[in-house]
């Protein structure tokens, strides 16, 4: 009985120590589906939570908290939100909770400027992909900013950013990616693939081919006319040369006549230019879905030397309101930025004599650089500034050593060569100071860190992800197989060749010696001889 009668307490109890357990709440999720005809990259999508939100009991109003991750994107200067991010989506929205055409835009263009201002950065939640979307999952109340990549036509780009709410722990949100909305791409052919990719390196002077790839909008219904245009800006470091070809491919990879894309370009102001492509319209009625643009530029001595490379970045700017009446300005979007990054690196020599624990700098010292693994090739040609050596290219080695083509120890027999790309090359010296020895050749080979001295395809893919990125242009060097910071060359003064003297002369004088009295005792026998026949006789 007494078992029978504790029975229903230890029930209550077991079930007030369930009660007092923490209680783990089922976070929301975003799903993206891709447009018609299209595919997402669960890689690339990427969700960003902008602020942290807190519903009232009723799930009516909301308050807002800005993530501290994004408190450096509200302090950019001279920008509407500027100080007031909160404040500025709020003005967006009107009293009913509704989104105006004017402010929808605003909005869209704030999009992309976090996507712009976000990509690369470590505080993102990653997707999961499933059956073509992409799903964001264990996603807390807030205010998100979702972006990623549509892949269509064989290219791709940062081409969706949107902006939603997750309003509470079970709140499940769909998307419906626009497919719309044209995009661009850019990429730079790479020597180590053969291919286009997101970045390349090379020696300053070098020719650069630079592809650009943008989509032609799958519905330009109502348009009477239609803004397709690009624009291309570069570094300081890459001087544009020309428009190679402006192509229209359809879905099967069927290529337009290399005449049939009217375009106008407006040559480069400032390292930036663009391409206004005219007859968007009749393109898309011939069933083309995009346009690849290549041209052809250089890396000049502007480039900046290994660190973060040296970005180009497109966008376009395209029609967004079929219902424009032709009054005023064209209503225009834009797609978010792309780029593509120019590495070239450095080679510093240092020349010297004495221990190299304390060494003694020699100064005036020439030397050469040649191409490849012997000095029978081509030798390098450079221009100096503040003491630096500025790659310029190559020229035949069999021609007259030129003052283009010297290298000379300075300012503590330092050599400091710049705009290099990646390869082997051959320090030659050509003249030392009186009373040294020249020293050998050395065998130098310099690599982009991150990929070390064999490129295979998964370093291209690495750095194509994280391309731009501090230090991501940094080099390693080896002379004559050791890893170094510098190349330090020895110069000495060498031995004394051997001279005649010490044992070699003794030997001579014994040997001397024996000749002198073989002769000596020869002839003493000789005239004994001549004694003994004369009393003989």
């Amino acid at each position: 009985m007494k078992t029978k009668k504790r029975l229903p307490m230890i029930l209550v109890l077991c079930l007030i120590f369930v009660l007092a357990l923490p209680m783990t709440a089922f976070a929301g999720s975003i799903t993206i589906n891709p447009p018609a005809g299209a595919n997402l990259d669960a890689n690339s999508y990427k969700a960003f939570q902008i602020f942290t939100a807190e519903p009232t009991a009723t799930g009516d109003n909301v308050v807002y908290t800005l993530n501290d991750d994004f408190k450096a994107f509200e302090a950019i200067a001279d920008k509407p939100w500027t100080g007031k991010l909160k404040t500025y989506i709020e003005d967006l929205t009107d009293s009913d909770g509704t989104v105006s055409p004017a402010s929808q835009v605003k909005l869209e263009a704030l999009a992309v400027e976090l996507w712009n201002w976000s990509y690369g950065k470590g505080f993102a939640f990653d997707a999961t992909g499933n059956s073509g979307s992409v799903t964001f999952t264990g996603l807390d109340s807030g205010y998100y900013l979702i972006a990623g990549d549509i892949n269509r036509a064989g290219s791709t780009a940062k081409a969706f950013a949107t902006l939603t709410n997750v309003k509470d722990s079970d709140d499940s949100v769909t998307i419906n990616a626009k497919g719309d909305v044209p995009f661009i791409s850019k990429e730079v052919y790479n020597h180590h693939s053969s291919d286009y990719e997101k970045w390349a390196d090379l020696g300053i002077g070098e020719a650069i081919e630079f592809k650009l790839t943008s989509t032609i909008p799958s519905n330009v219904t109502g348009y009477e006319s239609y803004s397709y245009i690009i624009h291309d800006t570069m570094s300081p470091g890459i001087t544009f040369g020309k428009i190679e070809s402006v192509i229209a491919y359809k879905s099967d990879g069927t290529k337009s006549p290399e005449d049939l894309v009217d375009y106008a370009l407006d040559k480069p102001d400032a390292g930036k230019f663009t391409v206004d492509v005219k007859n968007i319209i009749a393109l898309h009625g011939a069933g083309y879905t995009y346009i690849e643009i290549k041209y052809s530029a250089a890396l000049n001595e502007n480039a900046i030397i290994e660190q973060a490379g040296n970005p180009n970045e497109v966008y376009l700017e395209y029609s967004n309101n079929p219902n424009w009446d032709g009054t005023g300005t064209n209503p225009t979007g834009d797609t978010p930025k792309d780029d593509a990054v120019v590495y070239t690196y450095k080679l510093d020599v240092f020349k010297y004599t004495g221990n190299f624990e304390s060494p003694q700098a020699l100064d005036g010292v020439t030397f050469q650089l040649f191409n490849g693994s012997g000095n029978d090739s081509s030798v390098a040609s450079f221009i100096q500034a503040n003491g630096i050596y500025i790659f310029q290219g190559w020229i035949p080695k069999d021609t007259p050593v030129i003052d283009d083509t010297i290298l000379t120890s300075v300012n503590g027999g330092n050599i400091n060569i710049v705009g290099i790309d990646e390869g082997s090359y051959i320090l030659h010296e050509l003249e030392t100071l009186p009373g040294y020895n020249r020293a050998d050749d050395i065998s130098v080979v310099v690599y982009n860190k991150l990929n070390g001295k064999n490129v295979d395809a998964d370093h291209v893919l690495a750095l194509n992800q994280i391309r731009g990125e501090d230090h991501t242009g940094d080099s390693n060097c080896e002379a004559n197989g050791a890893l170094t910071h510098v190349v330090n060359v020895y110069n000495g003064t060498g031995s004394w060749f051997p001279g005649t003297g010490g044992i070699g002369t003794t030997i001579f004088v014994l040997v001397g010696l024996l000749v002198m009295l073989s002769g000596i005792l020869g002839f003493m026998i000789y005239r004994r001889k001549s004694s003994v026949r004369a009393l003989l006789k």
